[in-house]
Formats: structure tokens, sequence, C-alpha cells
């Protein structure tokens, strides 16, 4: 086996390994957006109770829309772009998280910690390179910025910084985890002798 059929076995390794996490993050994504509707209850329900079926509403779209997306990986569109389905599956929890910020225009929310989680998921479901994960990290923390910005609330800065601090260290964990896991991969190949 020579050089290049290597490297056409390893990328089709990883696009069948991409296709088959994305599924499983689309999965976890598809249950775990509605099941939120219990952290909205015990959040607002005493100061925005109006909130709670517009945000269940917001919930359940998002998964519609995440079941989309998973059914997509089985078609042959799915196979060809796995690599723009596997940003979609986690973005649009990100950015209905996000649009749950804005419309509560609570300065103080908490719900940047599912923001924290769509971050964490990425960086321990998706085998990404370090770049990938920058790029899905900062379009993270940017929907979060951005929902705090078109609030029509005052926003409280020490919330913000204090929420976009820990967004930025998760990053961090998980950029730097993917940098050290493809070195890995990279001295695991340099280290294989090559097939006779």
């Amino acid at each position: 086996m020579n050089q290049s059929d290597v490297q056409k076995a390893f990328a089709e390794y990883d696009r069948q390994n991409r296709i088959s996490n994305s599924k499983l993050g689309a999965v976890l994504a598809i249950f775990m957006m509605p099941a939120g509707s219990m952290l909205d209850y015990f959040v607002y329900h005493k100061t925005k109770p109006e909130l709670l079926w517009e945000f269940f509403g917001l919930r359940v779209l998002c998964s519609f829309l995440v079941g989309v997306v998973l059914a997509l990986f089985w078609t042959n569109f799915g196979k060809r772009y796995y690599r723009v389905l596997g940003m979609t599956w986690y973005m649009l929890p990100a950015f209905f998280i996000a649009a749950m910020i804005c419309v509560a225009e609570d300065p103080v929310s908490p719900y940047y910690a599912g923001l924290n989680l769509v971050v964490l998921a990425i960086g321990l479901i998706l085998p990404w390179t370090y770049k990938e994960n920058i790029l899905a990290v900062s379009l993270v923390i940017s929907m979060y910025l951005g929902a705090c910005l078109f609030q029509r609330s005052i926003l409280n800065s020490s919330y913000v910084f204090n929420n976009v601090y820990f967004l930025v260290l998760t990053g961090v964990v998980v950029v730097a985890s993917s940098f050290a896991a493809s070195r890995r991969r990279r001295g695991n190949r340099a280290s294989t002798p090559p097939c006779r």
C-alpha cells in the first residue's frame, strides 16, 4: 500500500468517524433541547411566565431542524457535505440558546451555560482539528455577544464579561485538547511502519 492509498484510507476513516459522531451529537441535541423546558420553568415561571411557551416552541423547532440535519446524514447529500452538516447540528442549538437569551432580555441570564455545553460537545464529540474548533468556538461566542447587544435592557457588563470569560476558557480547553489529539494522531501515523 503506497502513501496515497494510506491517505485515502485515512480520509475515508475520518469521514465515517465525523458522520458517526455528528449523528450522536444530533441525537443528543434533539433530546436535550426540549428537556431544557424544565430549566425555563424554574428560571422564568415567576418573573416572566409568558416566555415558557415561547421558549418551548423555540426548543421544539430547534429539535425538528436538527432532526432534518440528522436525516440528511443518511443521504448522498449528507455523505458529500458532512462537514457542513457536522457544523449545523451544533450551531442550531447555539443559535436558539442565543435567541432565548436575547428574547428574555435578561442581562444576567444563566443560559450562557447552555452555550458552554455546546462548546464542550464540539470538543468531546467531534474529531475536529484545532483550527475547526477555533472557528466553532468563535461562532458560539459571537452568537452570545450578539444576543447581549440586541437586548433592549441595559447590559450588566460584569455579567457579560464573566460569561464571555468562561466561554473563552472552555473554548481554550477544547482547542488545546483537539491540538493535542491531532499531534497524537500525526505521531501514530508517522510511527506506523509502511505496509508491504
